[in-house]
């Protein structure tokens, strides 16, 4: 029983620590783009959008049925003339009925109507595959941000090291009598050198993370420790088939394909009502009067009619011809519309596919080039230890391996945005689930 305190507030203690301090995310691509998904204001505009727009769909579909409306009136006649016209005209009037009324057809005016709200139905399900596939990039881009920051982070953590080994091995060499005061000073400026690298690479890897939190609706308190790196392996894309897939698959092209066909469903509701409404209703009353205020059911009577309806527009000063001058301009600004953005978007993937190929094709000398730098460095630590080499070539050598370090995570970081830009505008991998 002594235990229960101790813990008691070592619980305590936990759940105290856990809010000051947050809690440790271990964060890979895939639940990136998840969160981010799950964070996005946008994506859930738009599938608002689509609630909206099915409902919408539906509001207007519910004039192909029944309409049935029920009414009921209790009249007090407070003062009538007295005339011969109104000497059977009761002081009270009751009188309660229903009316069906049913559209037989518009000759295309609902049909064309309902068609083309549900083409906009599924062009919103489509900008919203759309906002998606741009929720996934961007995050997709934040993670890969913060990996690069981090990245740069170790190569000039490792850099300073390099120089710190530097300045030990000049220390034994003084030992030897060999030791210049020019050398001293050269090698204190090079760890100094690295000293701002350093800081300035921490403050941009602590931005990229505070980005990456606020993608996937982590907490500023909270650490993140991203588990997964640059792919092993990179697959092969073909301009001319990219830009089929792009055709086949991107969802904004098909949002605006949708948007095209709901314009011309649209232009037809407006030339269907140069056509007549033809209707059919049934009416069904219970009514009476008396000069006392309580009617009875001896003076009510019920009355029904049944009928068509045909309603013909004859003249309206010419407003649907101007309806349909209108729609018309919509459509073809819809063509225009998906034209222009089918080759924005090819010009754009083209440019991805190509610079994409040309860093797969570096990407072998790069990493040869830093293979070839460490062997250089390393070559050269020896060199300086038996007095062969300067101090100014051994820092030089240094500075060769910790640039084509650099220059290697960049292409990669470039290739890691060249792809996820070609699986957006293809809809390929984590933007197709």
């Amino acid at each position: 029983m002594e235990h229960f305190p101790t813990l008691k507030y070592f619980i305590g203690f936990f759940c105290f620590a856990s809010v000051l301090f947050g809690e440790t995310i271990q964060l890979n691509l895939s639940e990136t783009t998840a969160r981010a998904i799950k964070e996005s204001e946008d994506y859930q505009i738009q599938q608002n959008e689509v609630v909206k727009a099915r409902y919408k769909a539906k509001e207007t579909s519910s004039v192909l049925f029944p309409q049935i409306t029920g009414e009921l009136t209790y009249l007090n006649n407070v003062h009538y003339p007295d005339l011969p016209l109104t000497r059977f005209t009761k002081n009270f009037n009751f009188e309660a009925g229903v009316s069906v009324n049913q559209i037989i057809t518009t000759f295309g005016k609902i049909s064309s109507s309902i068609a083309a709200l549900k083409k906009l139905t599924s062009m919103n399900k489509y900008r919203q595959e759309s906002v998606k596939d741009e929720v996934v990039f961007n995050s997709k881009l934040l993670y890969y941000n913060a990996f690069f920051a981090k990245r740069m982070l170790e190569i000039t953590k490792e850099s300073y090291e390099n120089t710190v080994k530097n300045k030990e091995l000049l220390e034994k060499i003084s030992e030897t009598g060999r030791l210049s005061k020019r050398d001293t000073i050269k090698m204190e400026a090079d760890i100094a050198a690295r000293i701002p690298m350093v800081s300035n690479a921490e403050s941009t890897y602590s931005t990229a993370l505070e980005s990456l939190k606020k993608a996937i609706g982590a907490d500023f308190k909270d650490t993140i420790e991203l588990t997964d790196g640059y792919p092993q392996s990179y697959e092969k894309f073909e301009i001319g088939k990219a830009l089929e897939q792009l055709e086949q698959r991107q969802p904004t092209l098909k949002a605006l394909l949708e948007a095209v066909s709901a314009q011309k469903k649209i232009v037809s509701s407006k030339r269907a009502e140069y056509f007549p409404t033809l209707s059919a209703f049934f009416r069904y009353n219970y009514k009476g009067a008396s000069d006392d205020y309580f009617i009875g059911s001896d003076v009510l009577f019920p009355y029904s009619a049944v009928g068509l309806n045909l309603q013909v527009p004859l003249f309206y000063g010419n407003r649907t011809r101007d309806k349909i001058k209108q729609s018309l301009a919509d459509k073809d600004n819809a063509i225009l519309t998906y034209k222009k953005t089918k080759k924005t978007l090819e010009l754009e993937l083209e440019k991805a596919v190509t610079e994409y190929q040309e860093l797969i094709q570096t990407l072998p000398a790069s990493e040869k080039a830093v293979q070839l730098a460490e062997k250089s460095f390393r070559l050269s630590q020896d060199l300086f230890s038996s007095g062969q080499l300067s101090s100014t070539d051994l820092n030089d050598a240094e500075m060769m391996l910790t640039t084509q370090r650099i220059k290697n995570e960049t292409n990669l970081f470039k290739l890691q945005v060249a792809l996820a830009k070609i699986q957006r505008l293809i809809h390929l991998g984590d933007f197709h689930e």
